[in-house]
């Protein structure tokens, strides 16, 4: 087994769930993943598998996978230009709009990743981390296509920094998952509202608001309230399935740090963003 090393912001949250996110992608792509976080110096994530370049492998598999949304009836279709499978073993939502519908990306040898959680119920115990919503129901597969888009939309001479620092990648992007601290905003704070203004370029992290939505399937923060959460993140190398426990358990004896994100209201629906995150 090989490690790869990439440099990550351990006070950024969107970074932290990116990181998970490519653990995932490689526990589905290879198996026999781990990874750690590393702050002896610089802080990097590092991973620790049988590819041979893990981070190109997740890029090249999220720039080139297809999107479907999947729903379990029929009549629930994606509304945005996303293709829609119906599966019936699909669990659906509380409250069953094409809005929420989980989605599939599938690429590299039919290897497919599924995605569901924002249509997770509170009342299950569940947080689905679900910041996004408004936009006339714009649609979680019309994201997950934007963030695709936004990420393709990079020149080739500028793809190179995909694999050596691939949370740094930044491009225009109109609509995203609100788990990338870097592009949210309060307008309240902010003065005004980006959305109102159509001449602004809005400029997003798409590679890792796409990862962390990956990373979101399987483990959480843990909340506190609203517009608290906490995460843990761990130094020794672990497999996916110890990992997904430490980020949301404070508790957790790997979680050698502890971080908390704190959360504002960003607009009348409701929605939230990521305004910081501190240790502690």
């Amino acid at each position: 087994m090989s490690i790869h090393s990439i440099p990550v912001d351990l006070n950024n949250p969107g970074q932290v769930l990116a990181c998970m996110g490519i653990m995932e992608v490689i526990d589905v792509l290879y198996g026999d993943v781990e990874g750690r976080f590393n702050w002896a110096n610089q802080s990097v994530f590092e991973i620790r598998s049988n590819s041979i370049n893990p981070i190109k492998e997740v890029v090249d598999f999220v720039l080139d996978c297809s999107i479907k949304a999947i729903s379990p009836i029929d009549i629930i279709k994606d509304k945005f230009g996303i293709d829609t499978a119906f599966e019936t073993n699909i669990s659906p939502s509380i409250e069953l709009k094409s809005s929420v519908l989980p989605i599939s990306l599938e690429g590299f040898k039919g290897k497919i990743i599924l995605i569901t959680h924002w249509g997770e119920s509170g009342d299950a115990g569940l947080d689905n981390l679900k910041f996004w919503g408004g936009a006339a129901g714009y649609s979680a597969a019309a994201r997950m296509r934007d963030l695709q888009n936004s990420l393709a939309s990079v020149p080739e001479y500028e793809r190179s920094s995909f694999y050596e620092d691939p949370f740094a990648v930044s491009a225009r992007l109109s609509n995203g998952f609100r788990l990338e601290m870097r592009r949210d905003y309060s307008a309240i704070d902010l003065g005004f509202s980006p959305n109102d203004h159509k001449d602004i370029d809005v400029i997003g992290y798409p590679l890792v608001e796409l990862l962390a939505a990956i990373g979101l399937e399987n483990s959480r923060p843990l909340r506190i309230n609203r517009f608290e959460y906490k995460y843990g993140v761990w130094k020794d190398f672990l497999p996916p399935i110890l990992a997904r426990a430490i980020l949301g358990d404070e508790n957790m004896v790997f979680a050698a740090r502890n971080f908390t994100m704190k959360l504002a209201t960003v607009n009348k629906g409701g929605d939230r963003a990521i305004l910081f995150s501190r240790e502690g």
